[in-house]
């Protein structure tokens, strides 16, 4: 994926791992990219995957709503496997759209 694909977008859904510290560092780099753009997507959700194998957990939830708060920025798990707040995700982008 490139930044081509970015330009002119209303949301940007960046994913990572929960069971791996690197792809959370790979999504952070995502979007300082994103905000680097001319015409920003009006919403950003960082999503962590992989919430089913919270026991195998390898990025700090702490750290993860640190980086949130302090850069405005929703957060969310979920879990591709099980489905759970999957759905949720585009939910409330949706919403967010509709207020």
């Amino acid at each position: 994926l490139s930044l081509d694909h970015c330009r002119g977008e209303y949301a940007a859904i960046v994913v990572y791992d929960i069971t791996n510290i690197e792809s959370f560092y790979d999504a952070v780099n995502w979007i300082n990219t994103l905000t680097q753009l001319e015409t920003l997507p009006v919403v950003i959700k960082l999503v962590g995957n992989k919430a089913d194998l919270n026991s195998r957990r390898a990025v700090d939830l702490k750290k993860v709503n640190k980086y949130c708060k302090e850069n405005k920025i929703d957060m969310m798990e979920t879990s591709a496997r099980t489905g759970s707040e999957v759905e949720n995700v585009f939910s409330t982008i949706i919403d967010e759209f509709m207020t």
